[in-house]
Parts: C-alpha cells; sequence; structure tokens
C-alpha cells in the first residue's frame, strides 16, 4: 500500500476520511493493515468535542498523532492490525496480528519497536 484513509477532526463534532502518502519502509518499519480499532467514550471524545484542556496538551498527546488539539487532528490509541509489509530487519513479523498505540488509519507504517505481537486466542 502506499496510501491510506485516515480519520482526521476539522472542527468540534466534525471529522472526515482523508487519502493520505505513506512512507517508504525502513529497515526496522513494519506496515500493519488495521483490522480493529476502538473508540475511548471518555479521551476521544473529549478530543473530538474541542474540550482538551490547554494544560492537558503535552500529557495526552498520543504516539503518531497527527495535528493538534486546536484542530485539525488526527487521534486515536487502540489499532489491531496484521502486518502486510516489514523492513529487512524485521522480517519475523510479517503476517503477525499485532497491536499499536495509533489513530484511526485503515494502514500505516510504523518502527517494528511501537508494535506488539496479539498472541492467538
Amino acid at each position: 500500500a502506499t496510501t491510506a484513509r485516515a480519520c482526521w477532526c476539522r472542527a468540534p463534532g466534525q471529522c472526515e476520511l482523508q487519502q493520505e502518502a505513506l512512507p517508504a519502509l525502513k529497515p526496522d518499519d513494519v506496515l500493519v493493515r488495521a483490522t480493529h480499532g476502538a473508540v475511548s467514550r471518555g479521551t476521544e471524545s473529549l478530543v473530538l468535542a474541542g474540550r482538551v484542556p490547554a494544560s492537558e496538551h503535552a500529557r495526552m498527546r498520543c504516539p503518531h498523532m497527527g495535528g493538534s488539539f486546536e484542530f485539525p487532528v488526527k487521534y486515536g490509541y487502540v489499532s489491531v492490525g496484521v502486518v502486510e509489509a516489514c523492513g529487512k530487519d524485521v522480517e519475523h513479523l510479517r503476517n503477525a496480528r499485532v497491536f499499536c498505540l495509533h489513530p484511526h488509519q485503515d494502514a500505516y507504517v510504523v518502527p517494528a519497536a511501537d508494535v506488539r505481537v496479539v498472541p492467538p486466542a
């Protein structure tokens, strides 16, 4: 995949899917195709409503977040997916089901150190 669809909040209560280019894989990166996610009723509701206090911005910032809490913002931290492609140093992760603290997006490239393998049920 060279592009992904990501959920961006543009203003309080207004989100849209936006096409984004994915970066090329580095030797220690993985490309994850998201299969499951979750929206937090608390934290993400505050973000969507534009009600994150300035005093909490640094503490509530998530890994791989895009934009800022003043909008637009790409937020989220629950993503489970399958590794579709790997850099040469992390081939052992190909086809693994993984968890990542990543915003709502259908595919993404992250360092392999940022994912955790989900054990089989």
